[in-house]
Parts: structure tokens; C-alpha cells; sequence
């Protein structure tokens, strides 16, 4: 398994980016205009950005940003993400996203994980008991 491999989410999209990049911008835009969230990495501010370049290269064989991937699968850049946007295929692909609870089994849109009441927080994020 490789370092990228981590960061890629099978239940989400996720664009690798460098803050530098017009088509990077447009494509952040154009999924903010869709209401979706991705996970954005800009490689040129993380440490690891260009050991994740020259792993994106191997993988994708697509040189430049922003790399995109739905749902663990790699679409390509801005293009192929426009390309989506306008056949419709990207709210198909991203009303597919569903976290499972490891636990009880039950869907969720979202990680909380407190949805299904499995794992009752019973502290605040300071440890306090509540």
C-alpha cells in the first residue's frame, strides 16, 4: 500500500490540488457550486506533497492538477470533472457517498458517527464528562 492510498477516500472526492494552479481554483469552485465537499490536498503546502506527485503520476499516469478521484476511482482533471458536471454523471456519482457504521451496519451521509447512537460521546472534546 502506498502513502497515497491513505489519502484517497473511497466515499468522498478528493482533489489533489497546488494553491498555484487556475484549473485547481475552478475545479474547488465548481464542486463548491455543486454542494460538495471534497478533500482537498494541496500538494505544493503538505511535507509530503511531492512524494504524493510522483505517486499520483505512477498511478493515474495524469502529470498535472488537479488530479481528481470519486469514490476511490480516478476521473482526471478539471476537464473530465466539467465533462461530469455537464452529462449530469457527477451528482450520480457523489449521491452514491454512504459511510457504514463498522458497529450496527447503519448508513449515514455523514461520518458523525453519534448518528446511530453506537458510540454515545460522553465527554466533551476536553475529556469533561458532560
Amino acid at each position: 500500500m502506498s502513502l497515497l492510498d491513505f489519502y484517497i477516500d473511497t466515499n468522498k472526492v478528493c482533489v489533489f490540488s497546488k494553491t498555484t494552479c487556475g484549473f485547481c481554483n475552478k475545479a474547488k469552485l465548481l464542486l463548491d457550486s455543486c454542494n460538495i465537499k471534497p478533500l482537498v490536498y494541496e500538494m505544493d503546502i503538505i511535507q509530503e506533497g511531492s512524494i504524493l506527485h510522483q505517486q499520483l503520476i505512477s498511478k493515474t499516469n495524469h502529470k498535472t492538477v488537479p488530479n481528481i478521484f470519486i469514490n476511490g476511482t480516478h476521473i482526471g482533471g478539471y476537464s473530465e470533472l466539467e465533462n461530469l458536471f455537464k452529462t449530469g454523471k457527477l451528482s450520480i456519482m457523489t449521491q452514491s457517498f454512504k459511510y457504514l457504521c463498522s458497529f450496527c451496519g447503519k448508513e449515514s451521509k455523514t461520518r458523525d458517527l453519534e448518528a446511530c447512537n453506537c458510540f454515545q460521546k460522553t465527554t466533551d472534546d476536553w475529556g469533561i464528562p458532560y
